[in-house]
């Protein structure tokens, strides 16, 4: 089919050489963890490296925290939302065919204001 990837590695997986270059690095895990407790423990660090050593510890043991993600619409507003299960299959159709030029056509100009779409935005 055209547009799907067919053959190659899966999604995730590590070509050779990053294999490799992961498992050179894993063999100093257990010496860069104790590496990193010396250093949150020593009175000696600075409180900068104190954090960055916790923090990476804390990264390797219990994953990185999730990174909060805040969708909007445009200018903070809410998102809107539009129910098309009232629409014909004309209807879809025509908007499959918007839609799709709206993929090909560059960004800007009058056509891509709100409101300020007429028949003449959508003729290709």
């Amino acid at each position: 089919m055209q547009g799907q990837k067919t053959g190659g590695r899966k999604p995730g997986s590590l070509n050779k050489a990053n294999r490799e270059i992961r498992e050179l690095a894993q063999q100093y895990g257990p010496e860069a963890i104790e590496a990193l407790v010396a250093i949150l423990k020593s009175p000696d660090s600075p409180p900068a490296a104190k954090v960055a050593s916790a923090n990476s510890i804390l990264d390797r043991g219990y994953g990185k925290p999730r990174q909060p993600m805040e969708h909007g619409g445009r200018d903070g507003a809410p998102i809107e939302y539009r129910d098309l299960s009232g629409l014909s299959d004309e209807q879809l159709g025509q908007l499959a065919t918007i839609l799709e030029w709206r993929k090909r056509r560059p960004v800007g100009g009058s056509c891509s204001r709100p409101g300020a779409w007429r028949p003449s935005c959508f003729m290709g």
